[in-house]
C-alpha cells in the first residue's frame, strides 16, 4: 500500500549574528512528503544567555499553480541594566499566496498580523507596552542569475515590495515601499563585477525606521549608541517595535546604526577576483583554496527622515540645543553632506563549512576620512 509519508530532507545549523541581540546559534529542519506537495520548515535561534530566542515554523502547499504558505515567527529580547529590566516579545502570523509567472519571476500577496509587547520585569505593576498591527504586503521577485562558483553568479535579480500595516491597538499605522536590485557581470574568466542598489521609504504615524551602517553577520559587531532619534532605544533598552525596523547593509567604514530614518538609499559595487582564476583551474583540491577570493568595494548610502536627504527640515541636518531645565533653546541647521562613503579591500573563503569574509574599510563622512574598521563576517555577499 502506498503511503505519502513525510521525510526529513535537510537540516542545517550555523552561527548567526543578530543586529539587535548579537551572536547566536541557528538550527533549521526541512520536511516534505514524497510528492513534494507539502513542505514543513521549522527553526530556532538562541544566544548564549538562553533568553534571547527565535522560534518559527512554516507550512507550504505546493500542489497547484498558486503556492500557499502559512508562517509563524516569535522573537524574544531580554535586556537588563542596573536599574531596569525589560523583555520584548514579537509575534507575527502570515498567510501568503505566490503566483509564479515563469522560472524567473513571481508575485506574492500576504496577509499579516503582528504584535509587539514590552514589559518591565522588575516592577510587574508597570503597565505593559503593547502594539498590534494588521495589514497586507505585495511583493514581486525576478531572478535569472546563474551560479558560476561559490559566492559568484551572473545575471540580474530584483525585489519590489509594498506593505501597509494598520495599528489595531492605537490606530497608528504605516506604509513601506522597498526595492533591491542586483546585477552581476562576468568581465572575463578572472573578474566579476557585482552591483546593488537598495532603497526604501516609509510613511504614516508609526513609520518604520531603516538602520544604516556595518555589515550583516558582523562577528564583533559595533553599534553607535546615538542619543538623538535612536531607533534601537536609549541607555541599553530597546524600543518596543525594534523587530519591525529594517537594517540596510553593507555600508563598510562605519558602525551599525550610523544613520537611520524613514527613507534610505544605498549603492554597493564590488569587484570579485577568485584566486583559482589567477592560477591553474585545478591548482588545488582544497575547498578553502578553491573558494578563496580577493575583493575591492565601494559603498555609498544615506538614511533620512524628511522629504529628501538635503532638505532643511531633515533630522540629519537639524540639531536642538537647550530646552528642558535650560531656559535657552535653539534649533541649529548644519548642512552636512548626508551621504556616507566607504571603500576598501577584503578576502573571502570557505573555512570549516563557513563562508568567512574579512574586510578592511575606510569611511568618509562629510569629506573627512575616518580611521579604518575591520569586519569579520559570516555568509555570502549580496
Amino acid at each position: 500500500e502506498y503511503q505519502n509519508s513525510f521525510v526529513v530532507n535537510n537540516s542545517d545549523g550555523n552561527f548567526r549574528v543578530d543586529p539587535v541581540r548579537g551572536l547566536g546559534y541557528s538550527f533549521e529542519v526541512n520536511m516534505n512528503d514524497l510528492l513534494e506537495n507539502h513542505l514543513v520548515r521549522t527553526g530556532i535561534f538562541v544566544t548564549s544567555n538562553l533568553k534571547n530566542t527565535d522560534l518559527w515554523g512554516e507550512y507550504a502547499y505546493l500542489a497547484n499553480k498558486v503556492d500557499w504558505f502559512v508562517r509563524f515567527d516569535r522573537k524574544v529580547l531580554d535586556q537588563q541594566t542596573e536599574t531596569y529590566s525589560q523583555k520584548i516579545r514579537f509575534n507575527r502570523f502570515e498567510i501568503k499566496a505566490v503566483y509564479p509567472f515563469d522560472l524567473s519571476s513571481k508575485l506574492s500577496f500576504s496577509g499579516i498580523f503582528t504584535s509587539n509587547r514590552a514589559f518591565d520585569q522588575y516592577n510587574l505593576a508597570t503597565p505593559e507596552d503593547l502594539a498590534t498591527y494588521g495589514g497586507t504586503k505585495v511583493e514581486y521577485t525576478f531572478d535569472n542569475t546563474i551560479h558560476w562558483a561559490e559566492n559568484l553568479r551572473t545575471g540580474f535579480r530584483m525585489n519590489l515590495s509594498a506593505e501597509n500595516q494598520l495599528g489595531l491597538t492605537n490606530g497608528l499605522g504605516f506604509t513601506r515601499f522597498k526595492i533591491d536590485a542586483r546585477q552581476y557581470l562576468k568581465l572575463s574568466n578572472t573578474f566579476l563585477l557585482a552591483g546593488r542598489i537598495s532603497a526604501s521609504h516609509a510613511l504614516g504615524a508609526a513609520a518604520r525606521q531603516t538602520i544604516l551602517g556595518g555589515m550583516d553577520n558582523w562577528l564583533f559587531i559595533n553599534t553607535d549608541a546615538r542619543n538623538k532619534e535612536n531607533p534601537l532605544g536609549r541607555q541599553g533598552i530597546a524600543q518596543r517595535d525594534v523587530f519591525m525596523s529594517d537594517f540596510a547593509t553593507s555600508l563598510r567604514g562605519f558602525n551599525m546604526n550610523k544613520l537611520s530614518g524613514n527613507s534610505h538609499l544605498l549603492v554597493n559595487l564590488e569587484l570579485r577576483i577568485p584566486l583559482k582564476s589567477l592560477l591553474s583551474a585545478d591548482f588545488s583540491k582544497s575547498r578553502f583554496m578553491n573558494s578563496f577570493q580577493f575583493i575591492g568595494f565601494t559603498d555609498i548610502g544615506s538614511a533620512w527622515t524628511g522629504t529628501n536627504p538635503f532638505s532643511r527640515t531633515n533630522g540629519f541636518n537639524t540639531n536642538v540645543y537647550g530646552g528642558g531645565t535650560n531656559p535657552f533653546k535653539a534649533t541649529v541647521t548644519d548642512f552636512r553632506n548626508p551621504f556616507l562613503f566607504g571603500y576598501g579591500v577584503g578576502t573571502r573563503a570557505n573555512l570549516l563549512g563557513y563562508f568567512i569574509k574579512f574586510d578592511y574599510a575606510f569611511g568618509v563622512d562629510n569629506g573627512e576620512v575616518k580611521p579604518p574598521i575591520t569586519y569579520l563576517t559570516f555568509g555570502y555577499d549580496f
